[in-house]
C-alpha cells in the first residue's frame, strides 16, 4: 500500500461511476481489497498537506499519512467502521491522534521550515490573510506565514492545518475536533485576524 502525495490524480473523485468511501470500505470488508487504491488516491493529497506543514518534513508526513491509511484498510477488514461519521472525517480524526503521537514521541524540532517543504495550495492560503500579491508568491513570505501558524494556540491552529491544508469543510473540522461549528467558525475568525495583525505588523517592520 504505496502512496504518491506528489502525484495528484484530480479526476479519481470527479469520475461519478467511481464507489463512494463508505462502499470502498465495505467492499474491502468482502475481500475486494484492490478497491482501497481508490480511497488512497481520493485523499492521500488533504493528508499529505495537513501533515507536511505541521512535522516540516515530506517524508515524515508521508510515512504518518501511510500510517492512517493503513489504520483505516485494517478497520476495514475487520469491519470496525461504524459509519457514524464520513469516512473523510473518520479518517483526519485518526490523523489528528497519530500527529498527537508523533509530538508525543519525538524528539525532533517542531519548528516549520518552509523552504523544505513542497509548495501545495501555499498561495490560496497565504493571500487569505496576507496583502500585497508580490509578497504572497515568495518563499520567505511562505515561511513567514507558516511560522505564524505554529504559534497560534492550538485549537486555532488545528483548524487552519484542517481547513486549509486537509481540505475539509468547516462541518467536518467540528466533527473532526468535537467542537461546536459555531467554535469552529469562531476559532477560524480569531486566527485569521492574529494573522493578519502579525502578518501586517511585519510588513511595516520591514519597510
Amino acid at each position: 500500500m504505496l502512496i504518491n502525495p506528489m502525484h495528484r490524480d484530480s479526476g479519481v473523485r470527479a469520475d461519478k461511476s467511481l464507489p463512494d468511501d463508505a462502499s470502498i470500505l465495505a467492499a474491502v470488508r468482502s475481500g475486494d481489497k484492490q478497491q482501497f487504491q481508490i480511497l488512497i488516491d481520493s485523499h492521500k493529497e488533504g493528508l499529505f498537506r495537513y501533515f507536511v506543514y505541521q512535522v516540516g518534513n515530506a517524508h515524515v508526513a508521508e510515512d504518518l499519512a501511510q500510517d492512517v491509511f493503513l489504520s483505516v484498510f485494517k478497520a476495514a477488514t475487520a469491519g470496525s467502521y461504524t459509519g457514524q461519521a464520513s469516512v473523510r472525517t473518520w479518517m483526519f480524526s485518526i490523523a489528528l491522534n497519530r500527529l498527537r503521537d508523533f509530538w508525543r514521541t519525538s524528539q525532533r524540532n517542531r519548528e516549520t521550515v518552509a523552504s523544505a517543504l513542497p509548495d501545495l495550495q501555499m498561495e490560496s492560503f497565504a493571500s487569505s490573510v496576507s496583502g500585497p500579491e508580490d509578497q504572497v508568491a515568495t518563499s520567505d513570505w511562505h515561511e513567514k506565514v507558516l511560522r505564524v501558524v505554529s504559534e497560534l494556540p492550538p485549537e486555532q491552529k488545528q483548524v487552519i492545518y484542517l481547513k486549509f491544508f486537509g481540505g475539509l469543510t468547516m462541518a467536518e473540522v467540528s466533527e473532526v475536533t468535537a467542537a461546536p461549528l459555531t467554535t469552529v467558525k469562531a476559532r477560524l475568525r480569531y486566527a485569521l485576524s492574529k494573522l493578519a495583525d502579525r502578518l501586517a505588523s511585519d510588513l511595516r517592520g520591514g519597510q
